[in-house]
């Protein structure tokens, strides 16, 4: 998976799972994602930009904090940019 600004969370919780958790530690506003039903409505159309903006975090940094976790705990190599 390439994360880009453009990355669904839930396209991003749906092929790690895990992730879920790290979010919800990550940030306090991720914790929303805990509830099914916000995760199963935001999820579907909330990107990684608007993520960070909510959270109040530099897109970059949350993408390779996401990015370094997946790598940390499935062992694969992900590659971060933009859409193009």
């Amino acid at each position: 998976m390439k994360l880009t600004t453009n990355t669904k969370v839930h396209d991003l919780l749906d092929k790690y799972p895990f992730m879920l958790d790290f979010l919800a530690a990550y940030n306090p506003k991720f914790s929303i994602l805990k509830n099914k039903a916000m995760r199963e409505t935001m999820g579907r159309v909330a990107t990684l930009s608007m993520a960070s903006t909510m959270g109040g975090i530099p897109v970059e940094k949350l993408i390779g904090d996401i990015a370094r976790e997946i790598s940390a705990i499935a062992g694969e190599k992900i590659e971060t940019g933009d859409d193009s």
